[in-house]
Protein backbone atom coordinates (compact mmCIF):
# COMPACT_ATOMS: atom_id res chain seq x y z
CA UNK A 1 0.00 0.00 0.00
CA UNK A 2 2.88 2.37 0.74
CA UNK A 3 4.25 1.66 -2.74
CA UNK A 4 0.88 2.28 -4.44
CA UNK A 5 0.30 5.49 -2.47
CA UNK A 6 3.69 6.59 -3.79
CA UNK A 7 2.37 6.19 -7.34
CA UNK A 8 -0.79 8.10 -6.43
CA UNK A 9 1.43 10.96 -5.22
CA UNK A 10 3.35 10.96 -8.51
CA UNK A 11 6.42 8.79 -7.85
CA UNK A 12 7.48 6.39 -10.60
CA UNK A 13 9.25 3.06 -10.36
CA UNK A 14 12.93 2.91 -9.40
CA UNK A 15 15.05 0.50 -11.44
CA UNK A 16 18.22 0.52 -9.37
CA UNK A 17 18.11 -0.32 -5.64
CA UNK A 18 15.61 -3.15 -4.97
CA UNK A 19 15.41 -2.10 -1.32
CA UNK A 20 13.71 1.14 -2.33
CA UNK A 21 9.99 1.44 -1.65
CA UNK A 22 9.33 2.44 -5.27
CA UNK A 23 11.29 -0.42 -6.87
CA UNK A 24 9.09 -2.28 -9.35
CA UNK A 25 9.67 -5.67 -7.67
CA UNK A 26 8.58 -6.97 -4.28
CA UNK A 27 9.31 -10.43 -2.90
CA UNK A 28 7.40 -12.47 -0.36
CA UNK A 29 7.73 -11.01 3.18
CA UNK A 30 9.49 -7.92 1.87
CA UNK A 31 8.81 -4.94 4.13
CA UNK A 32 9.77 -1.61 2.58
CA UNK A 33 9.56 1.59 4.56
CA UNK A 34 9.41 5.19 3.43
CA UNK A 35 13.01 6.32 3.06
CA UNK A 36 14.77 9.65 2.53
CA UNK A 37 14.71 9.26 -1.25
CA UNK A 38 10.94 8.82 -1.24
CA UNK A 39 10.50 11.97 0.85
CA UNK A 40 12.95 13.78 -1.43
CA UNK A 41 10.90 12.76 -4.45
CA UNK A 42 7.73 14.19 -2.92
CA UNK A 43 9.58 17.39 -2.04
CA UNK A 44 10.89 17.61 -5.60
CA UNK A 45 7.40 17.16 -7.07
CA UNK A 46 5.38 19.46 -4.81
CA UNK A 47 7.75 22.12 -3.50
CA UNK A 48 8.09 24.72 -6.30
CA UNK A 49 11.23 26.13 -4.65
CA UNK A 50 12.98 22.79 -4.31
CA UNK A 51 16.46 22.53 -5.80
CA UNK A 52 16.81 18.98 -4.57
CA UNK A 53 18.71 16.65 -6.84
CA UNK A 54 17.44 13.08 -7.08
CA UNK A 55 19.93 10.53 -5.79
CA UNK A 56 19.59 6.76 -5.51
CA UNK A 57 15.86 6.97 -6.23
CA UNK A 58 16.55 8.22 -9.75
CA UNK A 59 17.23 5.98 -12.71
CA UNK A 60 19.91 7.74 -14.75
CA UNK A 61 19.25 7.00 -18.39
CA UNK A 62 22.35 6.31 -20.48
CA UNK A 63 21.23 5.31 -23.99
CA UNK A 64 21.99 8.18 -26.43
CA UNK A 65 18.54 8.51 -28.03
CA UNK A 66 15.59 10.91 -28.09
CA UNK A 67 13.40 10.52 -25.00
CA UNK A 68 9.93 11.69 -26.03
CA UNK A 69 7.73 13.63 -23.58
CA UNK A 70 5.48 10.59 -23.04
CA UNK A 71 8.39 8.22 -22.34
CA UNK A 72 8.57 6.84 -18.80
CA UNK A 73 12.06 8.26 -18.31
CA UNK A 74 10.77 11.84 -18.55
CA UNK A 75 9.28 13.52 -15.47
CA UNK A 76 6.68 16.27 -15.16
CA UNK A 77 6.56 18.27 -11.93
CA UNK A 78 3.63 20.31 -10.61
CA UNK A 79 0.06 20.66 -11.77
CA UNK A 80 -1.71 21.40 -15.02
CA UNK A 81 0.30 19.20 -17.38
CA UNK A 82 -1.62 18.25 -20.54
CA UNK A 83 -0.49 16.05 -23.39
CA UNK A 84 -1.51 16.36 -27.01
CA UNK A 85 -1.55 14.14 -30.13
CA UNK A 86 -1.23 14.38 -33.05
CA UNK A 87 0.96 17.38 -33.72
CA UNK A 88 2.48 16.42 -37.10
CA UNK A 89 5.61 18.56 -36.64
CA UNK A 90 6.37 17.52 -33.06
CA UNK A 91 8.72 14.61 -32.36
CA UNK A 92 6.59 11.44 -32.60
CA UNK A 93 3.66 13.89 -32.98
CA UNK A 94 3.32 14.37 -29.20
CA UNK A 95 3.93 17.27 -26.86
CA UNK A 96 3.05 18.20 -23.26
CA UNK A 97 2.50 21.62 -21.67
CA UNK A 98 1.40 23.49 -18.54
CA UNK A 99 0.73 27.12 -17.59
CA UNK A 100 0.61 26.51 -13.84
CA UNK A 101 2.95 28.05 -11.26
CA UNK A 102 5.67 25.58 -10.31
CA UNK A 103 5.29 23.49 -13.48
CA UNK A 104 8.50 21.97 -14.81
CA UNK A 105 9.81 18.97 -16.69
CA UNK A 106 12.91 17.00 -15.73
CA UNK A 107 15.16 14.19 -16.88
CA UNK A 108 17.85 12.20 -15.05
CA UNK A 109 20.71 11.08 -17.28
CA UNK A 110 24.30 9.91 -17.42
CA UNK A 111 26.42 11.54 -20.12
CA UNK A 112 28.25 14.72 -21.12
CA UNK A 113 25.56 16.71 -22.99
CA UNK A 114 21.81 17.08 -22.81
CA UNK A 115 19.38 18.69 -25.25
CA UNK A 116 15.95 20.12 -24.53
CA UNK A 117 13.54 19.98 -27.49
CA UNK A 118 10.61 22.41 -27.30
CA UNK A 119 8.33 24.71 -29.27
CA UNK A 120 8.34 28.48 -29.62
CA UNK A 121 4.87 30.04 -30.01
CA UNK A 122 2.72 33.07 -29.17
CA UNK A 123 1.61 31.68 -25.80
CA UNK A 124 5.02 30.55 -24.52
CA UNK A 125 7.22 32.50 -22.12
CA UNK A 126 10.50 32.53 -20.21
CA UNK A 127 11.84 29.20 -18.91
CA UNK A 128 14.51 28.76 -16.22
CA UNK A 129 17.03 25.98 -16.73
CA UNK A 130 18.51 24.08 -13.77
CA UNK A 131 21.10 21.31 -13.90
CA UNK A 132 21.77 19.39 -10.68
CA UNK A 133 19.79 22.02 -8.78
CA UNK A 134 21.91 24.95 -9.98
CA UNK A 135 20.46 27.72 -12.13
CA UNK A 136 22.05 27.78 -15.60
CA UNK A 137 20.17 30.35 -17.69
CA UNK A 138 16.75 31.57 -18.82
CA UNK A 139 15.36 31.02 -22.31
CA UNK A 140 12.57 32.97 -23.99
CA UNK A 141 10.31 30.53 -25.84
CA UNK A 142 7.87 33.17 -27.06
CA UNK A 143 7.32 33.78 -30.77
CA UNK A 144 4.56 36.23 -31.62
CA UNK A 145 4.22 35.37 -35.31
CA UNK A 146 5.06 31.71 -35.94
CA UNK A 147 5.09 28.29 -34.30
CA UNK A 148 8.57 26.79 -34.39
CA UNK A 149 8.58 23.04 -33.80
CA UNK A 150 11.46 20.91 -32.46
CA UNK A 151 13.65 23.82 -31.43
CA UNK A 152 16.82 22.55 -29.69
CA UNK A 153 19.08 23.83 -26.95
CA UNK A 154 22.10 21.76 -25.83
CA UNK A 155 24.22 22.03 -22.68
CA UNK A 156 27.57 20.34 -22.13
CA UNK A 157 28.24 18.89 -18.67
CA UNK A 158 31.03 16.95 -16.99
CA UNK A 159 30.70 13.22 -17.74
CA UNK A 160 28.57 11.61 -15.05
CA UNK A 161 25.09 11.58 -13.56
CA UNK A 162 22.94 14.69 -13.81
CA UNK A 163 19.37 15.96 -13.58
CA UNK A 164 18.08 18.73 -15.86
CA UNK A 165 14.93 20.65 -15.00
CA UNK A 166 13.09 23.23 -17.16
CA UNK A 167 10.88 25.48 -15.00
CA UNK A 168 8.20 27.87 -16.10
CA UNK A 169 8.86 31.35 -14.75
CA UNK A 170 6.01 32.52 -12.53
CA UNK A 171 4.91 35.45 -14.69
CA UNK A 172 1.73 35.83 -16.71
CA UNK A 173 -0.32 32.99 -18.16
CA UNK A 174 2.37 31.65 -20.48
CA UNK A 175 3.11 27.98 -20.99
CA UNK A 176 6.12 25.76 -20.56
CA UNK A 177 6.26 22.77 -22.89
CA UNK A 178 8.26 19.65 -23.56
CA UNK A 179 8.66 17.84 -26.84
CA UNK A 180 11.60 15.61 -25.84
CA UNK A 181 15.00 15.36 -24.18
CA UNK A 182 17.96 14.13 -26.26
CA UNK A 183 20.87 12.44 -24.48
CA UNK A 184 24.34 12.88 -26.02
CA UNK A 185 22.90 14.30 -29.25
CA UNK A 186 24.68 13.46 -32.50
CA UNK A 187 26.61 16.46 -33.82
CA UNK A 188 27.64 17.08 -37.41
CA UNK A 189 30.76 18.70 -38.85
CA UNK A 190 31.74 20.01 -42.27
CA UNK A 191 29.56 20.50 -45.35
CA UNK A 192 26.19 18.74 -45.54
CA UNK A 193 24.28 18.70 -48.80
CA UNK A 194 20.49 18.85 -48.45
CA UNK A 195 20.31 15.15 -49.43
CA UNK A 196 23.18 13.97 -47.22
CA UNK A 197 21.05 12.71 -44.32
CA UNK A 198 22.57 15.02 -41.71
CA UNK A 199 19.71 17.52 -41.96
CA UNK A 200 16.37 16.82 -40.26
CA UNK A 201 13.25 17.92 -42.15
CA UNK A 202 10.07 18.84 -40.28
CA UNK A 203 6.92 18.78 -42.40
CA UNK A 204 6.25 18.17 -46.09
CA UNK A 205 9.47 19.07 -47.91
CA UNK A 206 10.10 18.22 -51.55
CA UNK A 207 13.55 16.89 -52.44
CA UNK A 208 14.63 17.54 -56.04
CA UNK A 209 17.58 16.20 -58.02
CA UNK A 210 19.08 16.76 -61.46
CA UNK A 211 19.31 20.55 -61.23
CA UNK A 212 22.21 22.43 -62.84
CA UNK A 213 22.74 25.14 -60.23
CA UNK A 214 22.80 23.71 -56.66
CA UNK A 215 25.50 21.64 -54.98
CA UNK A 216 25.49 18.08 -56.34
CA UNK A 217 22.39 18.94 -58.36
CA UNK A 218 20.01 18.57 -55.39
CA UNK A 219 17.88 21.04 -53.47
CA UNK A 220 14.95 20.74 -51.00
CA UNK A 221 12.03 23.15 -50.67
CA UNK A 222 8.70 23.83 -48.95
CA UNK A 223 6.07 26.58 -48.98
CA UNK A 224 4.05 25.26 -46.01
CA UNK A 225 4.14 27.60 -43.03
CA UNK A 226 5.89 26.14 -39.94
CA UNK A 227 7.75 23.50 -41.93
CA UNK A 228 11.40 23.68 -40.92
CA UNK A 229 14.84 22.11 -41.02
CA UNK A 230 16.98 21.29 -37.98
CA UNK A 231 20.72 20.75 -38.00
CA UNK A 232 22.89 20.09 -34.92
CA UNK A 233 26.62 20.66 -35.28
CA UNK A 234 29.83 21.36 -33.41
CA UNK A 235 31.90 24.39 -34.38
CA UNK A 236 32.16 28.15 -34.16
CA UNK A 237 30.02 29.06 -37.15
CA UNK A 238 27.32 27.86 -39.54
CA UNK A 239 26.70 28.79 -43.19
CA UNK A 240 23.30 28.41 -44.87
CA UNK A 241 23.30 27.97 -48.65
CA UNK A 242 20.03 28.62 -50.51
CA UNK A 243 18.49 29.79 -53.76
CA UNK A 244 17.02 33.21 -54.48
CA UNK A 245 14.18 33.23 -57.03
CA UNK A 246 10.92 34.83 -58.15
CA UNK A 247 8.77 32.46 -56.04
CA UNK A 248 10.74 32.53 -52.79
CA UNK A 249 9.42 33.70 -49.44
CA UNK A 250 10.82 34.66 -46.06
CA UNK A 251 12.72 32.22 -43.82
CA UNK A 252 13.07 32.55 -40.05
CA UNK A 253 16.39 31.51 -38.49
CA UNK A 254 16.75 30.42 -34.86
CA UNK A 255 19.96 29.12 -33.29
CA UNK A 256 19.94 27.38 -29.90
CA UNK A 257 16.41 28.62 -29.28
CA UNK A 258 17.28 32.28 -29.92
CA UNK A 259 15.81 34.20 -32.84
CA UNK A 260 18.60 35.33 -35.19
CA UNK A 261 16.95 36.94 -38.20
CA UNK A 262 14.55 36.58 -41.11
CA UNK A 263 15.87 36.22 -44.67
CA UNK A 264 14.01 37.34 -47.77
CA UNK A 265 14.86 34.78 -50.48
CA UNK A 266 13.07 36.66 -53.25
CA UNK A 267 14.91 37.79 -56.39
CA UNK A 268 13.46 38.52 -59.85
CA UNK A 269 15.87 36.01 -61.40
CA UNK A 270 17.13 32.67 -60.13
CA UNK A 271 20.43 32.91 -58.23
CA UNK A 272 21.90 29.58 -57.09
CA UNK A 273 24.16 28.90 -54.08
CA UNK A 274 23.57 32.11 -52.17
CA UNK A 275 24.93 31.99 -48.63
CA UNK A 276 24.99 33.64 -45.23
CA UNK A 277 27.21 32.75 -42.26
CA UNK A 278 26.67 33.28 -38.54
CA UNK A 279 29.71 33.24 -36.21
CA UNK A 280 29.19 31.49 -32.86
CA UNK A 281 31.08 30.52 -29.74
CA UNK A 282 32.84 27.19 -30.26
CA UNK A 283 30.61 24.35 -29.08
CA UNK A 284 27.44 22.40 -29.84
CA UNK A 285 24.69 24.34 -31.61
CA UNK A 286 21.44 23.69 -33.45
CA UNK A 287 20.16 25.84 -36.30
CA UNK A 288 16.43 25.88 -37.04
CA UNK A 289 15.23 27.41 -40.32
CA UNK A 290 11.45 27.72 -40.73
CA UNK A 291 9.02 28.54 -43.50
CA UNK A 292 7.07 31.61 -42.34
CA UNK A 293 4.51 31.67 -45.14
CA UNK A 294 5.32 35.36 -45.61
CA UNK A 295 6.77 36.91 -48.77
CA UNK A 296 8.11 40.01 -50.40
CA UNK A 297 5.23 41.83 -52.19
CA UNK A 298 7.03 41.23 -55.48
CA UNK A 299 7.32 37.48 -54.98
CA UNK A 300 4.92 34.99 -56.54
CA UNK A 301 5.35 32.39 -53.81
CA UNK A 302 6.42 31.64 -50.25
CA UNK A 303 8.93 28.85 -50.88
CA UNK A 304 12.17 28.55 -48.97
CA UNK A 305 14.82 26.05 -49.89
CA UNK A 306 17.97 24.39 -48.54
CA UNK A 307 20.94 23.65 -50.77
CA UNK A 308 23.53 22.86 -48.09
CA UNK A 309 24.69 23.68 -44.56
CA UNK A 310 28.36 24.06 -43.63
CA UNK A 311 29.57 23.86 -40.02
CA UNK A 312 33.05 25.23 -39.28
Amino acid sequence: MRHEFGHAAGLDHVLGDRAQLMHREIWERDVKWIAADDANGIDYLYNPNSNRRLSSAADYWVTPIVYDNIYEAVGHKGLGWTGGYPFPRAFLQTESWSNQIGASSWFAFQGDRITWMFSKAFNRGWQDVYIDGSYIESINTDDDNDTLWQVHKTWGVAPGQHVIEIRRQDAGATYTDLDAYVLNIVRQQGVHDDASGGIQYIGAWTHGAGWQGPLNGTVSWSNTADDAIVFTFVGDGITYWYTRAWNRGIAKVTIDGNFIQTIDLYAPNVAWQQSIRWPLADGTHTIHIAVTGDRNPNSQGTYIDVDQLAAD
